[in-house]
């Protein structure tokens, strides 16, 4: 009920993001209570935890015929919110400059 009236809830392990019109509003709502208006903008929430994925064990052999047994974990670093968000939302197609004070994103080769 209370989402019909624009009040949102984001937990401690996540941040928000408001998008009016399909842009990114300057700014990130933090963990709480929120109110965004029902009508023209939309709430997108960024889970923050840290996950953890396993890595099966694998066995490898030296040069010298030593047998080694290697473990992992992948521990990922959790991202920016407003940089897990496609370049389209984040940029000016117009001037091609960063919307919001986001910086740009570069391209990979």
């Amino acid at each position: 009920m209370a989402g019909v009236f624009g009040f949102k809830i984001i937990t401690q392990y996540e941040r928000g993001i408001v998008f009016r019109w399909g842009r990114a509003l300057p700014g990130i709502r933090q963990p709480g209570l929120n109110w965004v208006n029902p009508f023209s903008d939309r709430l997108r929430k960024v889970n923050m935890q840290i996950v953890v994925a396993a890595v099966p064990s694998q066995e490898a052999i030296t040069r010298d015929n030593v047998t080694l047994k290697v473990d992992a974990l992948e521990v990922p670093v959790p991202e920016v919110p407003a940089l897990t968000m496609p370049p389209s939302l984040t940029t000016d197609p117009a001037r091609n400059a960063p919307l919001n004070g986001t910086p740009k994103i570069p391209a990979t080769v």
